[in-house]
């Protein structure tokens, strides 16, 4: 792959996005109960914790967007991150971005805080989220700390509220900004 901008040809395809997001979230879907009584992920939110979880997950969302300029200043292992991953996206347009950012938030929280939560518990989820991200002693362990860091907060909503709505709310605009920003060079005096 070119080091410095990929050819369209090799950026990285939101139809495979889609496809890979779109398994996640089916597995995650029937791992959670499918159609069975009670079952499934769910983003009904209580009618009286609708703001919060509104409020909740784009307030989160945009907190960790402002704590991500900050770090990128201060880890170097953190600008590797950003730096490999505007390689493998490439420089997709804003529909793109705003697939990438859709089909990544909804597949990834329906596993980990829909199916897996509600399984596992709380804290395992929260290690497995940020092992996914990164293992330690990897070029992306960095990535890793940040999303456990984060997977609290997304854990944490999703006990509030009792739904993943906040918690997806969260992902998306942390995913559609960050991406965005990165596309459009705007992290490039950090990495």
């Amino acid at each position: 792959m070119n080091q410095t901008n990929p050819s369209p040809s090799e950026e990285l395809s939101p139809g495979i996005i889609l496809v890979f997001y779109g398994a996640m979230a089916l597995g995650a879907w029937y791992w959670a109960g499918g159609f069975g009584e009670g079952g499934g992920v769910s983003f009904r939110t209580a009618d009286a914790k609708l703001p919060w979880a509104l409020a909740e997950g784009i307030g989160f969302g945009l907190a960790v967007v402002g704590v991500t300029s900050v770090l990128l200043r201060a880890s170097e292992a953190l600008r590797r991150v950003a730096a490999d991953i505007r390689q493998i996206i490439g420089r997709p347009g804003i529909v793109s971005i705003a697939l990438i950012a859709a089909a990544s938030s909804v597949g990834e929280e329906m596993l980990f805080r829909g199916a897996m939560q509600s399984a596992w518990g709380f804290a395992p989820t929260v290690v497995v989220f940020g092992f996914v991200h990164g293992l330690p002693g990897t070029r992306y362990w960095a990535w890793g700390v940040f999303a456990f860091v984060v997977g609290i907060g997304l854990g944490l909503m999703t006990l509030h509220t009792g739904s993943i709505l906040a918690a997806t709310l969260a992902h998306f605009t942390i995913n559609y900004i960050n991406l965005s920003r990165l596309v459009a060079n705007r992290f490039d005096e950090f990495i």
